[in-house]
């Protein structure tokens, strides 16, 4: 394997982790539920910041000043001072941000200071400050750690509009025009006017972003000789364009004080519309490093590389869509795992279905060890002649020599013999020329040395492996056989070396005067008492004579027409007989 398709496996194996759900969201911290009851000397000791109510408090007061979106550690900071087990998955982290911004300005109206509370307490609940609508209070966790508890959660917002109402905090909308205060179908007119404001900005935005980001990049292509197209491009920019717009939407969401279920609406809308730009961009984005791969792999001699990128890019796309699909579940906040144990049996029967997908996966991963063939050579695998096109996940492409396409699973690779055309170091020729009863013996030794002397002289035959000689008496003809070998790299130059000879051993039979037989019947009437006829046989020195002959008619024959025609061939290393 050569180090470009090392490179390429590593590259695409980031590139499925470019959407890891840690990155994707805010994490939530895992807080145990209250409880009166001492904690077990086997939970671990809490952390520092919040080993006390008044450090509770101090770190709630730092963080949330400072927290927004783009300072994510201080809002899970500020988050980690509330118990919000009891709100809404979906919502836990924009109503934890809303619910940390109101708290603290309901403390500061209220002049609450960290050294208001003790640094240690015995006690189960502590209160913090009491306003007329209800109570700030803290409660000591099962770990020793204290957290504002879930009833000053729930009671923050009724506490935070007595306290608008009474003009003591200043609110956002209590100085906008009557109109934008009034309600239309659950929402306030500002917040309709928001929301439409923020639809029009995400989409502008949007298709500003992706034009310029696919200009840049097209500009990029073009410059590294790229082969992708403009659709290409498009296709891997545009979910970034989404993924921009729902940050946008994340961030904003929460500033609204929308309805509970609209904001459950909008945000699992926008988590889902988010992680489904993640992983698009990833799955469009494999097509761009296989054809920067594919571009390495044409500069190498060997094949493998060709059949692997191919491979890897359609492999890498379905582990993406797996990966995917679990990254947008937990994103929605939907136990994945669970759901995989729910539905064992269902997993068995999908097991049982995919046998087939498995043997293909296994046959395709023994083509690429055990490599019986290569993309672009001949073979005959199960009956199956032709020439292999692509190797795939499940199936390997054959375009058959009448044009059609046959895709053959690669499982039947695991036990089909494989009979591989393209790695023949040399292609066979064998043929009888068939030759009349009546050409004399001294033509026959003639014409069979004349052949030898073309298969020497011929450039693309082989030249330590062949034989001419009268194999057999016909029924109508003397069989002379001609078996020898071409060393050429394809069949068309097979096919033209094979065109040459034949038209030299037909010029060379019209030379020496040697005629070809074709199926005849001869009948003989007996007219009388036949005498035997003597065969005067020939001396040795007529015999190389004649040889002699049957070689100069060839060599003259050869000069005349593989002298300017092709250039000889490269050096085929010897095969054994």
């Amino acid at each position: 394997m050569s180090p470009w398709t090392r490179s390429f496996l590593f590259l695409c194996l980031v590139l499925t982790l470019v959407g890891n759900p840690a990155q994707a969201q805010l994490p939530t911290p895992v807080l145990v539920p209250a409880s009166t009851s001492e904690a077990s000397p086997e939970v671990p000791a809490p952390p520092e910041q919040i080993s006390s109510p008044r450090r509770t408090l101090q770190t709630f007061m730092e963080a949330v000043p400072q927290a927004s979106p783009l300072r994510p550690d201080l809002e899970t900071q500020a988050r980690s001072t509330l118990d919000l087990e009891a709100l809404n998955p979906v919502t836990r982290n924009e109503r934890g941000a809303d619910v940390a911004r109101r708290l603290h300005s309901v403390l500061q109206v209220l002049e609450v200071t960290p050294s208001d509370l003790p640094e240690t307490s015995q006690e189960a609940s502590l209160v913090v400050a009491r306003a007329p609508s209800g109570e700030i209070t803290m409660t000591r966790q099962p770990d020793g750690s204290w957290l504002f508890s879930r009833h000053t959660v729930a009671a923050i917002p009724s506490i935070y509009s007595e306290l608008v109402s009474q003009g003591r905090i200043s609110s956002p909308g209590q100085d906008m025009p009557t109109m934008l205060r009034s309600s239309f179908f659950g929402l306030i007119a500002w917040q309709w006017l928001a929301l439409v404001l923020l639809a029009l900005s995400t989409a502008v935005l949007t298709r500003v972003l992706v034009a310029l980001v696919q200009r840049l990049g097209s500009r990029w292509l073009r410059h590294h000789q790229f082969k992708a197209d403009e659709h290409m491009l498009h296709q891997v920019v545009r979910p970034v364009g989404w993924l921009v717009a729902c940050l946008l939407w994340m961030a904003v969401l929460p500033m609204l004080q929308l309805p509970e279920t609209v904001l459950v609406v909008l945000l699992f809308a926008t988590r889902f519309l988010a992680a489904s730009a993640w992983v698009l961009t990833a799955y469009h984005s494999i097509d761009l490093v296989s054809l920067y791969f594919s571009r390495l792999a044409d500069r190498t001699d060997s094949k493998l590389d060709e059949m692997l990128v191919p491979l890897v890019r359609r492999t890498l796309k379905v582990v993406i869509v797996v990966l995917g699909l679990i990254f947008v579940a937990q994103n929605l906040n939907i136990n994945v795992w669970s759901l995989f144990a729910g539905f064992s049996i269902v997993g068995a029967a999908v097991a049982l279905a995919g046998q087939d997908t498995v043997k293909n996966l296994f046959g395709s991963i023994t083509v690429l060890l055990d490599r019986p063939f290569q993309v672009g050579d001949w073979v005959n695998i199960g009956g199956v002649d032709g020439t292999v096109e692509d190797l795939g996940f499940r199936s390997t492409r054959i375009r058959t020599f009448y044009n059609s396409l046959v895709s053959l699973p690669n499982a039947q690779l695991l036990t089909a013999s494989v009979d591989n055309y393209g790695q023949r170091q040399f292609r066979r020729y064998t043929t009888t020329l068939c030759v009349l009863y009546s050409t004399p013996v001294e033509k026959l030794e003639a014409f069979c040395e004349g052949i030898r002397e073309l298969v020497q002289q011929h450039p693309y035959t082989r030249k330590d492996y062949y034989h001419v000689y009268v194999n057999d008496l016909g029924a109508s003809s003397i069989d002379i056989l001609l078996y020898v070998f071409f060393a050429c790299p394809d069949w068309s130059t097979e096919l033209r070396e094979r065109h040459r000879l034949i038209l030299d051993i037909l010029r060379l039979a019209a030379e020496l005067g040697v005629e070809f037989a074709f199926p005849t019947s001869t009948v003989h009437l007996f007219q009388g008492e036949k005498t035997s006829a003597r065969l005067d046989g020939l001396t040795a020195q007529e015999m190389t004579a004649h040889e002699e002959l049957g070689r100069q008619a060839a060599r003259r024959l050869a000069r005349a027409t593989l002298s300017d025609q092709i250039p000889p061939p490269v050096a085929f290393p010897s095969a054994p007989r």
